[in-house]
């Protein structure tokens, strides 16, 4: 009598691509993108400074006018939005707000094998010009 024994392999998520601090004047966008592998392939979850960011635009919308004016409330009232896709996820803040997103932003890679992964990346907001550096004279320093 012969016996067959068939292993899936599975592996933990990794992540590819990780999402990079970055500085953004305030009313501004700012995005960050995360990709992950594995086996099977992650979902992505973000954080704020360590707390879940929840999405009132992640519920699904059958309806053409329902997506139109999903779309309009999400664009005047939800400042964060998901976009998904396999293995990845990009987060976008719009407008950018001084006090509320002065943040580390933190991705979440899991997939039920092993433990979860992370990887964080600061948002940095300034008021008015991004300042240069000055020379003896006044001048910018190229």
């Amino acid at each position: 009598m012969l016996t067959f024994f068939c292993l899936r392999l599975a592996d933990p998520p990794v992540i590819t691509k990780a999402p990079v601090t970055t500085k953004v004047k305030a009313g501004g966008i700012a995005a960050f993108l995360c990709a992950a592998t594995g086996d099977p392939t992650p979902t992505i979850a973000w954080r704020k400074n360590g707390n879940v960011i929840s999405f009132a635009t992640s519920r699904y919308i059958l309806s053409y006018m329902l997506v139109y004016l999903k779309f309009e409330f999400s664009r005047l009232f939800c400042r964060y939005q998901v976009h998904n896709f396999p293995g990845g996820s990009l987060l976008r803040i719009e407008p950018v707000r001084r006090k509320r997103e002065d943040a580390d932003f933190e991705c979440v890679a899991e997939n039920g094998v092993g433990d979860p992964v992370s990887a964080k990346a600061t948002l940095k907001v300034f008021d008015g010009e991004l300042v240069t550096a000055k020379g003896f004279l006044g001048e910018p320093v190229l």
